[in-house]
């Protein structure tokens, strides 16, 4: 829109799109791992790892569980 309107000189407002990857869980009944989401009720409650390691290791543990455009699955216990 923006570019239809001549506010912008070039046709998209990002040169480049990065997708980021989603973070899995492995569904403990079936084994089977899929994409954490609230609706399916299968996330982790940050607070409580906050709580127990502290928020220095959450987001250390966040940024390096694998590179941002790959899926990659969520373990707690590799905090």
């Amino acid at each position: 829109v923006l570019y239809d309107l001549g506010h912008l000189p070039f046709d998209e407002p990002f040169a480049h799109l990065f997708n980021q990857g989603m973070v899995c869980m492995k569904v403990p009944e079936t084994g089977k791992i899929e994409k954490m989401s609230k609706s399916k009720g299968n996330v982790v409650n940050p607070d409580d790892i906050v709580i127990e390691l502290g928020s220095d290791a959450l987001r250390m543990y966040m940024m390096f569980m694998g590179p941002p455009e790959l899926d990659t699955e969520w373990q707690t216990d590799s905090i």
